[in-house]
């Protein structure tokens, strides 16, 4: 018995323009970010994380309570400001530590209020 298969991939059209779709992709609102930096101690927490520390010790040298650089830190992160790591602490345990996940911050004020990362 015989079958007759098509290797061929199925015609989808024209490929897509990537220039218009770079252009479908919505910006991120500036608003968050704007309102996180405008926080003096999740600011200053995100300064000092330009080496990989754990919570404690930001927490330390920015003079706050745990509780509240946990909390801080955690907004960072989803901010996508902060990156935390793991590092293996003794046989079992692990520390997270966080770092800057950038270098640098613009922000324009203009038609439209933008940020910038770089880094």
């Amino acid at each position: 018995m015989s079958q007759n298969v098509d290797d061929s991939a199925p015609d989808r059209g024209p490929a897509p323009d990537p220039e218009a779709a770079a252009d479908a992709v919505p910006k991120p609102d500036p608003g968050p970010t704007l309102e996180l930096l405008a926080d003096d101690d999740a600011r200053e927490l995100f300064e000092r994380a330009d080496e990989r520390r754990t919570i404690p010790e930001l927490a330390a040298e920015c003079g706050l309570a745990r509780s509240t650089a946990y909390r801080k830190v955690n907004r960072l992160v989803e901010a996508g400001l902060l990156v935390p790591t793991n590092r293996p602490v003794g046989d079992t345990g692990r520390a997270t530590e966080y770092r800057r996940s950038v270098e640098r911050i613009e922000i324009g004020i203009g038609d439209r209020t933008s940020v910038e990362f770089t880094g």
